[in-house]
């Protein structure tokens, strides 16, 4: 029983950290089309930054370099796609 209220607390830490950081809360709406610029280097994976927010996105071109400009082109489960701009 503990094992499942650890798995709980876990997964309910998680998400409210999210929304407090802003990080991948916003509706897909208000993000698909937008141009933002990578905080890191992604390697499939890594942060961009769009209105002062952190954000975690996944690249569907491979390697992009930290610095560059990117277009918001969809979302799959909890991560926006992006593409370079």
């Amino acid at each position: 029983m503990k094992f499942f209220q650890f798995l709980f607390n876990r997964s309910h830490n998680d998400n409210s950290r999210s929304s407090q950081d802003g990080v991948n809360s916003s509706s897909p709406k208000d993000v698909i089309g937008r141009i933002a610029k990578t905080l890191t280097p992604l390697k499939t994976s890594g942060y961009i930054e769009l209105d002062g927010k952190k954000m975690e996105v996944s690249s569907v071109k491979g390697f992009i370099p930290e610095g560059s400009m990117v277009k918001i082109i969809g979302k799959q489960m909890s991560w926006f796609l992006v593409e370079p701009a």
